[in-house]
């Protein structure tokens, strides 16, 4: 597993890496905190994996999910049965989790435009998930989980409405799927609601100060790099 620790104590592990990225955050102040969930599949990979950490008993205090897409959320009702852990979504995907389906996103580039199109017509049956109730509900101001005060959320919609961030100690950003790093030398997302506030999203994780960037896919994200492309699509989108 990858493993970072910050300047003031607090621990981050890479739980799974293949198809969809899943963190867990441990506080200098004893906090738990699991991002996002992975597939139904990676389930006992995930499980095995926080106990490997030391956390005893699956001691989760917040589930934190940076967007409600099936990918990221399909263990989101197990993992609540089993650790009682609160769970953490933005309030404009309150209703798709209490439905158990998020909408397809449709494509930044010609070919996932194309990919789009029969994801949205297959829907629910395909992209589905076991419905949950949120616990806390955050709004599009940055906020801080009670109790944790070197962890923020920041809103940073684009690849759905309601994507947020966890800014840890302004040095690490889990950043969800508002950046992609599974392109080298490449940081959008191939799917997004919004292209244009997606990049928008990423001056607000620039101005975090930051140095490292962990997305929903792929490998970390420099602030070198993201910088530069926050040059190229903020030109190429008109954003300020």
């Amino acid at each position: 597993m990858n493993f970072w620790k910050l300047t003031n104590g607090t621990q981050i592990w890479q739980l799974l890496s293949v198809r969809s990225n899943s963190f867990l955050i441990r506080t200098s102040e004893g906090v738990t905190v699991l991002v996002d969930t992975g597939m139904k599949s990676a389930f006992k990979s995930l499980v095995k994996n926080i106990k490997a950490t030391g956390i005893p008993e699956l001691k989760l205090d917040y589930l934190l999910l940076t967007h409600t897409h099936f990918d990221h959320c399909r263990n989101a009702s197990i993992l609540k049965e089993k650790t009682s852990c609160q769970i953490v979504v933005h309030q404009s995907e309150a209703r798709f989790v209490r439905d158990g389906y998020t909408p397809v996103p449709g494509g930044t580039n010609p070919f996932t435009k194309f990919l789009s199109i029969p994801g949205k017509a297959i829907g629910k049956p395909w992209f589905g998930y076991r419905a949950f109730e949120p616990d806390i509900l955050v709004n599009d101001q940055s906020v801080s989980l009670s109790g944790i005060s070197e962890l923020q959320l920041l809103c940073t919609p684009g690849h759905t409405s309601g994507s947020v961030s966890l800014i840890l100690n302004s040095e690490i950003a889990i950043a969800g799927d508002a950046l992609f790093g599974g392109f080298p030398n490449r940081v959008l997302s191939p799917f997004a609601d919004d292209a244009r506030e997606l990049v928008r999203s990423w001056k607000r994780l620039l101005e975090t100060g930051c140095s490292i960037f962990l997305s929903g896919h792929g490998a970390p994200i420099t602030r070198q790099l993201l910088e530069r492309q926050y040059l190229k699509y903020s030109r190429k989108f008109g954003v300020n």
